[in-house]
């Protein structure tokens, strides 16, 4: 198990660098295999920086649904995402499960597994939530609705694939509306390092 996290971690900073590392080029994201077992909420739990996502999926209970069969596309912000969204903002979300899980169902798309390439390629698909996401750009660079970076693409699951952002993404409906500004920390920290 221990060597699972290591693999992991290890997978998901390399990916992250792949992305966009300090190079300055980036490189097409890398299709990170995904140990066996391991749903898309196993997937955030062992990354270790996806804490207040699995906290507001156990909220609006919606843990079980992304550890079901699946297949799910999961956009999900980080740690540092949250935390850049404006003051009192989260607190307001968690306190209101409905509204929360159509955030978070904002996120995800349902009976799909979709990876960077193919969101570059078709260009729109609708969420859980109802609403469509929006992408541009290439697999290498690809953005969600002009304002969202994809961090890191491509992390599969036995159930999906896990793409990781740098900020919260709210649906047009959303009241509310609530800013998100992008996160500017690096969303995955080196194994061992925490």
């Amino acid at each position: 198990m221990m060597h699972s996290r290591i693999l992991l971690a290890s997978s998901l900073v390399l990916g992250v660098t792949a992305c966009g590392g300090s190079s300055g080029a980036k490189a097409p994201p890398t299709v990170v295999p995904a140990p066996a077992g391991q749903s898309v909420v196993d997937i955030a739990r062992e990354a270790g920086t996806f804490e207040t996502l699995l906290a507001a999926l156990d909220r609006a209970e919606l843990t079980a649904t992304l550890d079901g069969d699946g297949p799910f596309t999961v956009f999900a912000p980080t740690d540092a995402a949250f935390a850049a969204l404006p003051e009192g903002a989260l607190d307001e979300l968690m306190a209101d499960p409905a509204r929360l899980a159509d955030v978070l169902e904002y996120h995800v798309i349902s009976g799909e597994e979709i990876t960077g390439a193919e969101a570059a390629r078709v260009m729109a698909w609708t969420t859980l939530e109802g609403h469509n996401l929006t992408f541009t750009g290439d697999p290498a660079g690809l953005m969600i609705n002009n304002d969202t970076t994809v961090l890191q693409a491509d992390v599969a699951a036995d159930n999906g694939v896990v793409h990781v952002i740098d900020r919260v993404l709210m649906p047009p409906d959303a009241v509310p509306a609530i800013e998100t500004p992008p996160s500017t920390e690096t969303p995955i920290a080196p194994a061992g390092t925490t």
